[in-house]
């Protein structure tokens, strides 16, 4: 409620386009966490938010252009299954056979 409240008094405020308001980080994207940079710059903030003890998991939104997604797909994620961090395949068909093989 508070994130559209925010996109709300911008609006408001503003009178963006249409196109301009949806160019916005905080409509692309609106999460708490974005990361804005390259493809490695991705994995290190992924990893570190991990290693650390801040996520136990993420849920992409790649923002912008469609080569956001392609980067993500492309570069992020084989990086992070390749230092461990994400799996390359999974071993059952179901959500609990998935969720068992983490315990």
């Amino acid at each position: 409620q508070t994130h559209s409240n925010l996109m709300r008094q911008y609006i408001i405020r503003e009178h963006p386009s249409v196109n301009t308001f949806l160019q916005r980080p905080e409509v692309c994207g609106s999460s708490h966490w974005l990361v804005i940079g390259t493809a490695e710059d991705a994995v290190d903030s992924i990893i570190e938010r991990i290693s650390a003890g801040a996520a136990d998991g993420f849920i992409a939104i790649p923002g912008g252009h469609i080569q956001s997604a392609q980067l993500f797909f492309e570069k992020v994620m084989p990086a992070l299954a390749e230092q461990g961090w994400f799996r390359r395949e999974y071993q059952g068909t179901t959500l609990v056979e998935h969720l068992n093989e983490s315990f």
